[in-house]
C-alpha cells in the first residue's frame, strides 16, 4: 500500500501521559542513548511516554537500552523510518506527538518549549524546532553543515514554513491520523518527512518553526558521509518537486536552486580555466554570482568563524552545491521510484 492506513487511537486506552515522543532507530544505539538521556534529564520527564521503535537493527541497540524507563517496539525486518515512526504513533497513547530523530541531543528547555507551543492551538497547526548550531562531535565539516542549517532558520520573516521535518516536532495525533502517517513505501531515512509535509499541506495544515526551540545534532563528521546525504536526499526531493512543481520557502528554495544550479554549471568549465581565457572569465563570473547569492550565509560564517575557517567552510559549500546539483539533476530527468517500479 501506498500510505499506511492502518493508524488509529486505541480506545479506551490508559492516557497517563500526556504526550507521547516517537522515535526511530537503525544502528543508532551510541546517539540513541545519548538522546534518552537527554529526555529524562529534562524536569517532568514522567509527562513523557517515551516510545522507541528498533527497526531491526544489528548493532544491539535492543539491549542497550532495556533498562530505560521507556517502550521499545522492535520489528523483525527492516522497514524504514516512516514505517518505524508509523508504529510508534500506532502504539502512543496520548493525544500529542512528539517526533525526534536518534541522532539529536535535546537541551534543557526543548520540550517545555515545544508543548508550550501547541497547548491551546488549533488541531491543525504544527510546530517544529530547529538545529542549533553547535554540532555534538565537532569538525569543519559538521561544524559548516550546523551552521548551514541553522542560518536557514535564523532569519525567516515569517515562521510558518511548507516542509515538515520531524527531527523535532510536535501535533495532534487526530491530526497525523487524518493525513494517513507517513508513506511506508519511501526505504530507509529518505524524504518522507517532506512527503507527509505537503499532503498535510493539502489539508490546510499550518507549519510553524520556531527558532528558540533547538536541538543538538550529530552531523556528518566526513565529506564523503555529508555529501552522500545531501546528494540522494536533494535526488529524491526534486522526484517530488517534480509533481508537486513547487519550493518550499525555506532551504529548498527557488534561489537556492538557481545558486546550486550556478555551481553545478561552473564546475563544467574546471577542466578548460587553464588554457582558454574565456573559460577562466566565465567560471570567475559564476563563482563571483554564486558567492553574491549566498553572500548573508557566507557573511554569517565570517562572523562565527575565523578568517581561514571562513574560506575553508566558503570553499567547501560550494563544492557541495556543484555536485548535489548533479545529484539533483539526476532526480530531475530519472524516473521516479513508483515509475521504476512499473518498467
Amino acid at each position: 500500500m501506498t500510505i499506511t492506513k492502518q493508524i488509529h487511537s486505541k480506545k479506551g486506552a490508559c492516557n497517563k501521559h500526556q504526550y507521547s515522543i516517537i522515535i526511530p532507530t537503525y544502528n543508532s544505539k551510541t546517539t540513541l542513548i545519548k538522546l534518552l538521556n537527554s529526555i529524562l534529564a529534562t524536569e517532568r520527564h514522567e509527562r513523557f511516554e517515551i516510545i522507541v521503535v528498533d527497526d531491526a537493527s544489528t548493532d544491539q541497540t535492543y539491549q542497550a537500552i532495556s533498562g530505560y524507563p521507556i517502550r521499545t517496539i522492535r520489528s523483525s525486518t527492516n522497514r524504514g523510518s516512516a514505517y518505524a515512526r508509523n508504529t510508534g504513533a500506532l502504539a502512543a497513547q496520548s493525544s500529542c506527538l512528539i517526533f525526534f530523530d536518534a541522532d539529536i541531543v535535546v537541551q534543557p528547555d526543548t520540550l517545555d518549549r515545544l508543548i508550550a507551543c501547541i497547548d491551546g492551538q488549533p488541531e491543525n497547526h504544527v510546530y517544529m524546532g530547529v538545529y542549533s548550531d553547535t554540532p555534538v562531535q565537532k569538525n569543519l565539516i559538521s561544524e559548516y553543515k550546523a551552521m548551514l542549517d541553522a542560518y536557514h532558520w535564523k532569519n525567516i520573516k515569517n515562521h510558518q514554513v511548507t516542509s515538515f521535518e520531524p527531527r523535532c516536532a510536535i501535533m495532534r495525533k487526530s491530526l497525523f491520523e487524518k493525513a494517513g502517517g507517513f508513506d511506508d513505501t519511501i526505504a530507509g531515512a529518505d524524504v518522507e518527512d517532506y512527503e507527509l509535509g505537503y499532503r498535510l499541506l493539502d489539508l490546510k495544515t499550518r507549519l510553524f518553526v520556531n527558532p528558540e526551540i533547538q536541538v543538538d545534532h550529530h552531523f556528518p563528521t566526513s565529506f564523503h558521509q555529508l555529501f552522500s546525504t545531501m546528494f540522494h536526499r536533494t535526488q529524491s526531493w526534486m522526484q517530488l518537486f517534480k509533481h508537486r512543481k513547487k519550493f518550499d520557502n525555506v532551504a529548498s528554495t527557488l534561489e537556492s536552486a538557481l545558486a546550486c544550479g550556478i555551481a553545478g554549471l561552473s564546475g563544467c568549465l574546471l577542466p578548460a580555466i587553464g588554457i582558454d581565457y574565456r573559460a577562466f572569465l566565465g567560471f570567475f563570473c559564476m563563482v563571483s554570482l554564486f558567492i553574491f547569492l549566498f553572500s548573508d550565509f557566507f557573511l554569517y560564517i565570517f562572523d562565527k568563524k575565523n578568517f581561514g575557517t571562513g574560506i575553508k567552510m566558503t570553499v567547501l559549500h560550494y563544492t557541495i552545491c556543484m555536485l548535489v546539483f548533479w545529484g539533483a539533476m539526476i532526480g530531475l530527468f530519472g524516473r521516479t521510484r513508483k515509475e521504476a517500479f512499473e518498467a
